[in-house]
Parts: C-alpha cells; sequence; structure tokens
C-alpha cells in the first residue's frame, strides 16, 4: 500500500504544474507587455514549452492510474476510482480541442502576421483580453488533472483503511 501513496503523491506535483501558466506566466506577460507583436510572440513561447511537456504527462499519468486500476481488478472496487481519475485526467485534451482552439489558432495567428509579415492588426489591450480569456480557459482546463488527483487519492485512502 505504501508504494501506490507514495505514487499518488509523485503524480500530484507534476500535475501542479499546468496551473503555472495562468497562474504565474501569464500575469507577468499581461504586466511586461507593451506590445502586440511582442505579447503574441511571447505566448506562443509559453504555449509550446508547455505543449512539449504537459500533455504527456496527463497521458503518462492516465495509463499509470489505468496500469493501477487494472491490478486492482479483483481485489477491491478502488480499481473503479483509479480508472476514473485517469479518464478525468487526461480529458484536457478534448477539453482542449473542444473549447481552447479557437482560442489558441487566433492567437497563433496573429503572431505569424506580427513575425511573417509585420502585420499587427489589434492594439495592445485587444491582445491582453484575448491573452487573459485563454488563461481562464487553461485554468478550467488545469482544474481536471486536479479532480484526477482527488479522485486517485480517495481511492489510496480507502485502500489503507481495508
Amino acid at each position: 500500500m505504501a508504494k501506490t501513496q507514495v505514487q499518488s503523491k509523485d503524480i500530484t506535483v507534476p500535475l501542479v504544474a499546468i496551473a503555472t501558466g495562468s497562474i504565474l506566466c501569464v500575469p507577468v506577460l499581461l504586466e511586461t507587455t507593451s506590445l502586440p507583436a511582442q505579447l503574441f510572440h511571447q505566448w506562443v513561447t509559453m504555449y509550446a514549452y508547455g505543449h512539449r511537456v504537459l500533455p504527456g504527462l496527463a497521458i503518462i499519468t492516465c495509463l499509470i492510474y489505468l496500469g493501477v486500476a487494472f491490478t486492482r481488478r479483483t481485489r477491491n472496487d478502488a480499481w473503479v476510482r483509479y480508472g476514473l481519475a485517469g479518464i478525468v485526467t487526461v480529458s484536457i485534451v478534448p477539453f482542449t480541442l473542444i473549447f481552447m482552439v479557437s482560442t489558441n489558432n487566433t492567437l497563433f495567428g496573429l503572431e505569424r502576421d506580427a513575425r511573417v509579415a509585420g502585420l499587427v492588426t489589434t492594439d495592445i489591450e485587444t491582445g491582453k483580453e484575448l491573452v487573459t480569456w485563454w488563461s481562464r480557459l487553461h485554468l478550467m482546463r488545469s482544474m481536471l488533472p486536479l479532480v484526477g488527483t482527488v479522485i486517485g487519492v480517495t481511492a489510496v485512502v480507502d485502500e489503507v483503511k481495508m
């Protein structure tokens, strides 16, 4: 049982990293950037760093939870919660596709126009509003792995009690 506790704890820390884009990075961008082209470039850079790591973290975490669910399926009912924790965690992917792609594409397009054509089609306030909207969506998306972690921890706690 102790090994399961360590695994859940180890899963929680990296998933908190998902929210740092909204909690730490975006406020810095909004407070320190006065040019739309710079804001869009910084957002694209921040997005690229997160995109390289965070979807993979969610998928790996899901696979860990599903692996634990598979090994527990004949022992007790906790396996259902482990499986649910994995599914909730990886649901950041469909959330992104359903709710965030249009905002992402708009920001990518504004950055590309500024970089390639030197064309800035929006003022800094409109740019900041768009990045703020993305940040809110991102924070909502960040709650999914947190909820998955809570579900996983409740399964661990119940198993420890058994």
